[in-house]
């Protein structure tokens, strides 16, 4: 974005497409995508980009997370716990699809 987007608001985008993606592969409870768009809604921060997904997936590639070929993610099972997801550079557009991304 060159910097447009604040880091608070990328994140928030970025933590409502990890969950979108967690709840669309049966990793956490629909609730927890819930209980978080409202959170992030109370507090006036955005939950989705209009980016489009190549554009992202390109920027994904050079994200600190990534390394041996994988992007570390840390994905909620539920309120209160997250596991590290190691994502495959090859399955990163189809998290980014499952988490809403076009």
């Amino acid at each position: 974005s060159d910097f447009s987007i604040p880091h608070g608001c990328a994140l928030a985008i970025g933590m409502a497409i990890i969950t979108r993606a967690a709840v669309k592969r049966g990793i956490c409870a629909q609730e927890v995508l819930d209980r978080l768009l409202a959170i992030l809604d109370k507090y006036d921060l955005p939950t989705q980009t209009d980016y489009p997904l190549e554009a992202l997936y390109r920027a994904a590639l050079s994200d600190k997370k990534i390394s041996g070929g994988k992007m570390h993610l840390i994905v909620p099972e539920a309120i209160g716990r997250c596991r590290i997801e190691s994502i495959p550079e090859a399955e990163i557009r189809d998290w980014m699809r499952d988490g809403g991304i076009q």
